[in-house]
């Protein structure tokens, strides 16, 4: 055979191969599905056969992603399309907040007083100066009083005194004074005097009631005994302070003794009888 006659052998046996390649092609590799795309294969030729494909023959059986979670949209900015959502909001119930217990409100009171003690602006307190008895006109010390004598100049011969039994005050220096039977402004002359004699170049002297002597109140009363005296008393206030009259009383006229006289004398029982000082208030048991 000839080296013609061979090469034209040769392209026969080429051009049968080519003609048969597209079966032999199918017997050797198994169907695929086609790219939509471009129309073309999934797999070409020229690539390795594999053993089991996965065959996909619907667009279903291809798990979808789960779904996105709603999201809440605001209310539009447009004041005219929020008008309904705001009137709809308006328009809904509001829960009642449940009632608070007495303690709760009385806590929160305390708490809100605390602060306010703590944040306020306390100022120092300051002692008033000792108020002094106003003395009664004309009248005449005793037993019990208590009585302040100021000497000026001389803070050493001063201070509170209160009259003895036998109607006396015991000052500095110059020792006792009669007081009973005196008004104070008696007690002042009789002061400056002891003192000008020898012991003080022209004293002054200012002499004042503290305290009155108590008066007593007996009889038809629910607790009779030994009260302070108040300025300006009367027989109500006197009776209220013993706790008022027993339902046997008489509460028409009363007996009082004074000045430490033995005598009663009879005053009606209203606010027009004045007590004094060391009175003694007999109220009497009414007949029927």
């Amino acid at each position: 055979m000839t080296a013609r006659t061979f090469s034209t052998f040769a392209l026969a046996v080429a051009a049968a191969l080519l003609a048969t390649a597209p079966s032999l092609a199918g017997d050797r590799y198994p169907p695929v599905p086609s790219n939509a795309a471009d129309n073309t294969q999934a797999y070409p030729f020229d690539t390795v056969p594999v053993a089991n494909p996965p065959i996909f023959r619907n667009q279903a059986d291809i798990a979808a992603p789960p779904p996105a979670p709603p999201v809440s949209t605001p209310p539009p900015d447009n004041p005219v399309t929020a008008q309904p959502l705001i009137a709809q909001a308006a328009n809904q119930p509001v829960a009642d907040a449940p009632p608070r217990s007495l303690n709760a409100r009385n806590s929160d009171t305390s708490r809100e007083r605390t602060l306010e003690l703590q944040t306020a602006d306390v100022q120092p307190r300051r002692l008033a100066p000792p108020r002094l008895t106003p003395s009664l006109p004309d009248y005449k010390l005793g037993t019990g009083d208590k009585i302040r004598i100021v000497v000026y100049g001389e803070d050493d011969l001063g201070g509170e005194f209160e009259v003895d039994g036998s109607g006396f005050v015991r000052l500095p220096l110059i020792g006792q004074v009669q007081a009973a039977g005196f008004t104070i402004r008696d007690l002042e002359t009789q002061v400056t005097a002891q003192l000008a004699d020898g012991y003080v170049n022209s004293p002054r002297v200012s002499a004042d009631i503290v305290a009155y002597r108590p008066f007593f109140i007996i009889g038809e009363v629910n607790h009779p005994g030994q009260y302070p005296y108040q300025n300006d008393m009367n027989l109500l206030t006197a009776v209220a302070l013993a706790g008022g009259y027993t339902y046997r009383a008489d509460d028409s006229d009363i007996y009082i003794r004074r000045n430490g006289s033995i005598e009663e004398k009879e005053y009606p029982a209203d606010a027009t009888t004045k007590i004094q000082p060391g009175d003694i208030i007999r109220i009497s048991e009414r007949f029927f």
